[in-house]
Order: structure tokens, then C-alpha cells, then sequence
């Protein structure tokens, strides 16, 4: 199978457009993997095989990414065994409104053990980022088609975006009733140190025959602890 050149370009124009790699969901799966402790941040009324468990930073890490807009097979045309990038075949599977959803997660401090065989303990310190971007068809049109098919139109051009980080502290119980039932709760504080949201944004430009270029935009924003970066 063969790589061709356009196909390296749609991945670094995806890149910049995008900004985030891509990663399957990790929680998900291990829902009742008792073999790691961690199980217990999905499921509190879960007790881990292990008697003890230590976690120091960076030990826990999960990434999430998702979008409403494209598939792969959305972005690539397979031809005699060569795969090759369809920008406009991308450009048509797209919504008038795409959404890049994307998340991650890091454990600073984790520690879990079991009292006795049917009470188990565990304790976390987190840090999370939550990110939703976005954007509009009519921006991607923009890098694919050219201005060409705006002529005599209005391009809607702003994205918008809603992003927050936290650090999450958890406390957690599990109690096994007996064989067949097991209890648990979960007790969290979260403490936010930085959070940007798009209230509203409108970036919209008409192009005449002549070429010329009539822009109106405006945006309204919040953000809070942005000064630590």
C-alpha cells in the first residue's frame, strides 16, 4: 500500500486545523478490569485483586478524542492498492457545525488498599482538561475549495470553543456485602485553575465579483486563570 504525497498534506493541515492527537477511550474498557486499581474511578462498587498500590505522577494517564464531523474513510479514496487524501470527499461527509471533543487526565497522587478482605480504600489526586472546538464548514471550505465558491456568498469562519482544567480530589470506599454484592461510593472535590468559553463569535465575510471582501465579526468570551500559562 502506497502513501502518496497529498495524503502526507491532509495530515498536517488535520494537524494544525485540529491541534489534538487521536486516542481511543480508556475508561470504558476497563470497567470491571479488577487487575488495576484505577477501576474504581468508573465503578466505585469494584475491589481490586491487589492488597496495596501506590501512584506517583504521571503513573495514570488517559487521553480522549472524538469528532462529529468525518470517519476515516471519510478523508481517504483507496485506487488499485494506493490510498491517497480526498479533500473534497472530506469537505462533503462535513457538517455545517463539527465538533472536536477532546480530554485528558493525569494522576499526581494515587494511593489504595484493602483493610480487609472486604473493605477496600483508595484515595487520588487528578489533574483534568476538558476541550469541545468548534468549527464550521465554511472554514475548512475555505482551506479546500478557495474562495471560488463564496463568490456572490458570506462564509461563516469562526469557531468557537469551551475548554476548562481541574484537578480532581477523590476519596472512595468499597464494601463487599458478600460474594454476589459489592457497595461503593465515591466523594470528590474539584478545585478549577483555568477555564476559556466562547459566549458567542460570528466571523462572517462576503465576496462580491469583483473580488472585494466585506467582513463583519464579533466575539464574546469568558476566561479565568489563563495568567498561569
Amino acid at each position: 500500500m502506497k502513501l502518496t504525497a497529498s495524503l502526507k498534506i491532509l495530515g498536517s493541515f488535520l494537524l494544525c486545523i485540529l491541534g489534538r492527537p487521536l486516542f481511543s477511550q480508556q475508561e470504558g474498557t476497563m470497567y470491571f478490569m479488577n487487575s488495576l486499581p484505577q477501576v474504581v474511578y468508573g465503578n466505585p462498587a469494584m475491589i481490586p485483586k491487589y492488597k496495596f498500590s501506590l501512584g506517583l505522577p504521571g503513573s495514570s494517564v488517559f487521553v480522549l478524542y472524538s469528532n462529529s464531523g468525518f470517519s476515516y474513510n471519510d478523508v481517504v479514496t483507496k485506487t488499485s492498492g494506493t490510498v491517497s487524501a480526498d479533500l473534497p470527499k472530506l469537505y462533503s461527509k462535513l457538517q455545517s457545525k463539527n465538533y472536536i471533543t477532546n480530554a485528558v487526565q493525569a494522576d499526581l497522587f494515587r494511593l489504595s488498599f484493602k483493610l480487609n478482605p472486604r473493605i477496600y480504600f483508595s484515595f487520588n489526586v487528578t489533574a483534568k482538561f476538558y476541550n469541545r472546538l468548534m468549527i464550521p464548514k465554511d472554514l475548512t471550505g475555505l482551506a479546500i475549495n478557495g474562495t471560488v465558491p463564496f463568490i456572490d456568498g458570506t462564509a461563516t469562519l469562526s469557531p468557537k470553543v469551551e475548554s476548562v482544567g481541574y484537578v480532581e480530589s477523590a476519596w472512595g470506599v468499597s464494601y463487599a456485602v458478600n460474594k454476589d454484592l459489592v457497595i461503593g461510593t465515591r466523594i470528590k472535590m474539584l478545585k478549577g485553575f483555568a477555564n476559556v468559553t466562547t459566549e458567542s463569535a460570528s466571523l462572517d465575510i462576503s465576496l462580491n465579483n469583483d473580488y472585494t471582501i466585506t467582513a463583519a465579526a464579533g466575539l464574546d468570551s469568558k476566561s479565568s486563570g489563563t495568567h498561569n500559562f
